[in-house]
């Protein structure tokens, strides 16, 4: 096995419109020790057609039935033959010098496991990419504030805080670890990345943008139930009940709004004993919501269990982080902030 050969993998299904530029930006790389490995989850688009033309500049598998993104990416890991392992996606764009800059980082500090880079976000339309807005720029700018382990870590629990297809990883990393699991009902990817911070492993980004991730309505963050927010809850619920502090004492939400209580409910499905809330509106001080206490978030004091900063604006996460870190909490330790 080469020590410098990549191996990137790209699983592809049905995207006959977007597949093609997303190889050429593979095999345009000035990393030039690199293999191509495309997995057809049996497209019937088109897809294949465009896939065969690429002849030998590409190592092209298929699987035998339908098996989505955790079963494409198995095969073909199965058949890399790199030391470190790039994800692609189909309807996405590297830059020239993604994977050459990735391996540097990675190369360079032997302690990280995997890496990934600053990200541009595009919508696709008619046939375009241009700028995303809205809701999206803003999870592109949290995404690209997260470039150390320690940050990367400490606010995994917010969201999915790599984007999956840029990323670069030790391929002893699948091997320990093992691959994506595919019998979850919330995302392969945020659960890989969940367990390998959860075990101690170490991600961090090139502080440069060498990536393009594209939006668009058929692309899996918008069109399957693994990625709806009440899957991301169930995820992140699963994930923090296993923590061992949770585990020996239990959890208090600061936040009884919606999150809050989705959050508590799924908590509360993965058997953790939850203590009470935290809140700042005056009309829920003093009532008991899902049998638990409202607390004024003036009353935050130091305690055994963890506390969730359980709000969506940005605003009033970075309120209750500074409440939390003024009594004596320590992000990424016993405090985390989720969304």
């Amino acid at each position: 096995m080469a020590p410098s050969l990549i191996s990137i993998i790209l699983p592809v299904y049905n995207a006959a419109e977007t597949v093609g530029a997303a190889i050429e930006s593979c095999l345009n790389q000035t990393q030039r020790e690199t293999e191509v490995i495309v997995v057809d989850d049996t497209s019937t688009d088109g897809t294949t057609e465009i896939l065969k033309n690429y002849g030998n500049r590409i190592h092209l598998h298929r699987l035998k039935r339908q098996g989505g993104v955790a079963a494409a990416f198995q095969l073909g890991f199965e058949h890399a033959q790199g030391h470190w392992i790039a994800r692609m996606d189909a309807d996405d764009l590297n830059h020239p010098q993604r994977l050459s800059k990735q391996l540097a980082l990675l190369q360079f500090q032997p302690a990280l496991d995997a890496v990934s880079c600053l990200i541009d976000i595009r919508k696709r339309s008619d046939g375009k990419l241009i700028p995303a807005d809205g809701g999206y720029q803003r999870f592109c700018q949290w995404l690209n504030s997260l470039t150390t382990p320690e940050a990367i870590s400490e606010q995994r629990f917010i969201d999915q805080p790599v984007v999956n297809p840029s990323m670069l990883v030790r391929r002893s990393v699948f091997e320990t670890h093992g691959t994506y699991r595919s019998d979850l009902d919330w995302a392969e990817d945020y659960d890989f990345w969940l367990r390998l911070l959860q075990s101690g492993r170490k991600i961090a980004k090139v502080p440069e943008v060498l990536f393009t991730w594209t939006d668009h309505p058929a692309r899996l963050t918008r069109s399957h139930d693994d990625y709806t927010q009440d899957a991301f809850t169930r995820c992140k619920a699963h994930f923090l009940s296993q923590l061992p502090l949770v585990r020996a004492h239990g959890i208090i939400i600061a936040g009884a709004g919606p999150n809050g209580k989705s959050m508590a409910k799924a908590l509360r499905a993965c058997g953790t004993r939850l203590h009470h809330f935290y809140d700042v509106h005056p009309r829920r001080i003093g009532q008991a919501i899902q049998g638990l206490q409202v607390q004024s978030l003036e009353d935050i004091h130091p305690s055994d269990a963890v506390l969730l900063g359980a709000v969506g604006q940005p605003g009033k996460r970075a309120e209750i982080l500074n409440r939390a870190l003024a009594n004596g909490y320590t992000e990424g330790e016993d405090f985390f902030s989720i969304a």
